[in-house]
């Protein structure tokens, strides 16, 4: 009789998961996470701008005042999303002459 069975484990190689301060193996990387949230959020900030603006123009019942504002929200979402295209171009302009990370 074996007292003693064979035991079947997986092994694990954890240590080559994760390599780096928050898994990252550099830090073109974590940089290019960083800006390509920055440029979502800004673009979701953007589009609620912009939205409040278009409500503040139909509530605004003829008044030249609200209009006028709700214009200006309007004109100032669409310069922010200019500059977020503009500043999507040039980073990806930069992360492809300097080689920063592909998750864009």
């Amino acid at each position: 009789m074996n007292i003693i069975k064979p035991v079947y484990a997986q092994t694990s190689d954890i240590d080559s998961q994760v390599t780096g301060f928050f898994a990252y193996s550099n830090v073109g990387d974590l940089v290019s996470t960083l800006v390509t949230t920055a440029i979502v959020v800004g673009a979701l900030a953007t589009l609620i701008y912009l939205i409040m603006g278009g409500i503040n123009w139909i509530i605004s019942a003829g008044d030249t005042q609200k209009v006028e504002s709700a214009q200006k929200h309007i004109t100032n979402a669409l310069i922010g999303l200019v500059i977020l295209v503009a500043a999507y171009a040039i980073f990806t302009v930069v992360k492809t002459f300097l080689g920063i990370g592909d998750e864009i």
